[in-house]
């Protein structure tokens, strides 16, 4: 099955994880470059013998070496091969590390980084006799995190796991899900497929969990379910409730049918003016903390609309604090032309990101906590409005259902990451200038869609229910 083509977010975090790890080999010193682009089975052999060679001499870094293992199962010979970032030599033995963008690892958060270097240390006892004396990890802050080796009986595992799927006739069942595909090249594959069987697992509200209980009690269509399920049927399964049962079955109508189905009151009307609001930030890098470099806001409603007000970082050394700065003089200016109107926002995002630039350069004159108090997010309120016949309540699914159309071919969160980081990667003022230009189109765009959400919930939902 083909991949999807890489997207530009994908490609910078590729960028910034070998950034990462040059960064980090410059602070080493000298060390046995043993890396390569090989063609062939003979270029690995070549980097291995290489390694050992390396390693019998003792020196005292080795980067990119290649390590083999072979293992009997079941009357078959695996063959293992293993290039870690560097061996380090303490002493008589060596430790594996490996360099990750990642700032947590463990079995729950990123379990595949700790497999890997399992398998790392398992390849290093098969080659040289001696355990690793340690597994360790550099994350994306710097830290180095050490990890326990257990003889690489779980990676080992995992291997068998995968290689037993690889060998069976048809795929397993695995449901899709809105957040756990989203970075998936091969997501729009998996969908097309799960829309075709009308599987539960596109449903909002329905969880991994939930949907393979489904799946496993005959119940993995939402089709099926409308005719053979029922509230009581439903919560006998774990992690179900009444709520949560009527709220399944209703997405299964509107899914079905597609329709979009009113279930309460939407509590505002245009009845005065409000303030679209709307960050587009970066998460934190190597080196970098999370920054907010465009706070975009824009007055929509009542008798007189603002224009759009968009604080952006200036490309300069303080420009974080000059675009908290630009957002509070825009925030107090139109505290004093409508008084304490309300700032409407989308999702949790806006909330954290004031807060945390409260706690970096303060709120001397008061303006981020009155922002703060008139705080309303349109996110929480439309599932308590609608069931949509959608898989999430994004805005970029919800402006849809508002007939909202954007101008860019290309959009969203990640792409205004990548835009703006590659922007500034590149030390050019005038390449950042142009990115900053298309992410300015995109956060004033992001803005119309939620006054377009805002307006079609209050004008045909807030009404009383029948």
């Amino acid at each position: 099955m083909p991949e999807a083509i890489a997207d530009p977010f994908g490609e910078l975090l590729k960028r910034l994880g070998e950034a990462h790890e040059t960064r980090y080999l410059e602070t080493l010193g000298a060390y046995v470059n043993l890396s390569g682009v090989p063609d062939s089975y003979a270029d690995f052999q070549e980097r291995r013998n290489a390694t050992q060679s390396a390693v019998r001499t003792g020196e005292d870094i080795l980067y990119q070496p290649v390590m083999f293992g072979w293992r009997d199962v079941d009357g078959e010979q695996d063959f293992i091969m293993g290039i870690p970032d560097l061996l380090v030599r303490e002493g008589d033995g060596y430790l594996v590390r490996d360099c990750k963008l990642a700032r947590h690892v463990s079995d729950r958060t990123h379990p595949e980084i700790a497999r890997q270097l399992e398998l790392y240390g398992w390849l290093l006892e098969q080659e040289y006799g001696e355990e690793p004396l340690r597994l360790e990890v550099l994350l994306g802050d710097g830290e180095i995190l050490e990890l326990p080796y257990d003889g690489g009986r779980k990676a080992l595992a995992e291997l068998d796991r995968i290689k037993a799927l690889s060998r069976i006739s048809e795929a397993p069942y695995e449901p899709v899900g809105w957040s756990k595909c989203a970075g998936c090249p091969f997501k729009l594959s998996c969908w097309d497929r799960a829309d075709q069987r009308q599987d539960v697992a596109v449903l909002f509200g329905v969880d991994q969990k939930v949907a393979r209980q489904l799946h496993a009690d005959g119940n993995g269509s939402y089709a099926d379910m409308l005719q053979g399920s029922n509230i009581e049927g439903l919560m006998q399964l774990n992690g179900v409730g009444e709520t949560k049962a009527r709220k399944i079955l209703r997405h299964a109508e509107a899914r079905y049918t597609g329709k979009v189905l009113q279930i309460g009151r939407f509590p505002h009307l245009l009845d005065r003016p409000y303030v679209m609001f709307d960050i587009e930030g970066v998460p934190e890098q190597p080196e970098e903390w999370e920054k907010a470099y465009l706070w975009g806001l824009q007055v929509f409603g009542g008798s007189q609309e603002g224009w759009y007000r968009g604080a952006v970082a200036p490309f300069r050394d303080d420009g974080d604090w000059r675009c908290w700065e630009g957002f509070l003089d825009e925030a107090r200016d139109i505290f004093e032309e409508h008084g304490d109107i309300p700032f409407v926002h989308y999702a949790s995002y806006e909330k954290r990101m004031i807060n945390r630039y409260v706690e970096r350069y303060g709120d001397p004159a008061g303006v981020a906590g009155r922002v703060l108090d008139n705080l309303l997010d349109l996110y929480t309120l439309v599932p308590k409005t609608v069931i949509l016949p959608d898989p999430s309540y994004s805005l970029k699914l919800v402006e849809k259902r508002a007939g909202y159309q954007r101008s860019q071919a290309e959009y969203g969160g990640e792409w205004s990451i990548a835009k703006y980081i590659a922007a500034v990667e590149t030390g050019d003022a005038t390449a950042y200038e142009e990115a900053i230009g298309e992410v300015l189109i995109y956060n004033r765009e992001d803005l119309e869609a939620t006054w377009a959400v805002f307006q079609w919930m209050a004008r045909d939902f807030s009404q009383p229910l029948g």
